[in-house]
């Protein structure tokens, strides 16, 4: 999500568990008995080059005595450079597990989750593997990657699969797919003022003194703008094809869902669209040309989605998810830049300003 040529600072996923092995194996032995006795092997963390900057992620690996050596995904709730001051990380794990189960929509296997953070340092929960890989965000991926190196056919491929994806999960209401967990508004609030509202508490630490004037002008466009919702969903709430393990050409799975509500199917659309323009403008802005022959434009996609979800689009609410997937994104980036400890006052500012993408996307998307 961010400018890929600066450091990155330090990642939670560069931690280690070595502390809580004993307590880890204990609880493998007790709630990973698929194949009989499990025993804990290793624990390490996930590559410091992987997507994302939230997460605690590891790798166990199990052993059984009938099916020898198997691997899981440990996803801890962070401890350390909380990203997203609201996390509710077990709501992240009972979507993917209703997903899974259901088989609504592809996500990877469950195991279990655990809240008591004595065994790990915090609450956790384990997954299996799902043979694939994202598209790259570091560099993005139109500037370089297994996308830009594919043919124009599978890069068609791609994208397709990762919107007919997404049209799936939003395929069913709510209601429909027992997900009311994820209705979190008050007595006369819509979940969109719910969600509003907590990204105006991200707002509030994502800045180190107040936010830009483009921010609070394009804050004050939503909220006077803010549309009717209906046939509320499962909104994943960071869609885009970073977020999904491709084995060539085929989305096998929907992973992080730190941001997950409910909304409009336009909601993720919008978000998906929006930071599509932002790793082409990141692409532009490391002076490089963006160049996928076979992605499909923005009018495309935005067929693709509609054909594969059975209805057509509501343009006006598209460009008002637009346009606050851009005031998140550039929210998001503010609070990666502040959690930068290492940047002095002066390069801050470089990187955080109204010129700067992802930032300037929201008067580019206001004005479109």
């Amino acid at each position: 999500m961010v400018d890929t040529q600066q450091s990155l600072g330090e990642k939670p996923q560069t931690r280690d568990l070595d502390r809580y092995f004993d307590s880890l194996s204990q609880w493998v032995g007790t709630n990973l008995q698929i194949n009989g006795t499990a025993t804990l092997q290793s624990v390490e963390p996930t590559s410091s080059e992987a997507n994302g900057f939230a997460g605690e992620s590891f790798i166990i690996a199990v052993s059984t005595p009938e099916a020898g050596e198997q691997k899981y995904l440990l996803k801890r709730k962070p401890t350390k450079l909380i990203y997203f001051p609201d996390h509710d990380f077990e709501a992240e794990y009972r979507i993917q597990e209703l997903l899974h189960t259901t088989g609504h929509a592809p996500v990877a296997p469950t195991y279990g989750y655990e809240a008591d953070p004595s065994v790990a340092g915090s609450p956790f929960y384990i997954l299996g593997f799902v043979p694939g890989e994202p598209t790259p965000d570091r560099p993005p991926f139109y500037a370089g990657g297994w996308v830009k190196d594919a043919s124009e056919e599978q890069q068609r491929a791609v994208c397709v699969s990762g919107l007919e994806a997404l049209a799936k999960l939003h395929s069913k209401t709510i209601d429909q797919l027992g997900a009311d967990f994820l209705l979190r508004a008050a007595p006369g609030q819509s979940e969109l003022d719910w969600d509003i509202a907590r990204w105006d508490r991200f707002t509030a630490v994502g800045w180190r003194d107040e936010p830009l004037d483009l921010v609070k002008e394009t804050r004050q466009w939503l909220e006077d703008n803010k549309p009717q919702q209906s046939d509320l969903v499962v909104s994943w709430g960071d869609a885009r094809p970073g977020n999904m393990l491709f084995q060539l050409d085929k989305c096998n799975a929907i992973i992080d869902w730190d941001l997950v509500s409910c909304g409009e199917p336009e909601t993720d659309l919008g978000f998906w669209l929006t930071f599509d323009l932002q790793f082409l403008r990141s692409t532009e802005a490391m002076g490089e040309t963006p160049s996928l022959p076979g992605w499909p434009s923005y009018d495309e996609m935005i067929e693709i989605y509609s054909k594969a979800l059975g209805r057509d689009i509501d343009m006006a609410k598209l460009r008002f998810y637009r346009i606050y997937a851009a005031w998140q994104c550039g929210i998001l980036y503010a609070r990666f830049m502040t959690m930068r400890s290492d940047l002095p006052d002066e390069e801050w500012a470089t990187f955080v300003n109204e010129q700067a993408p992802p930032i300037a996307m929201m008067a580019e998307t206001m004005s479109a």
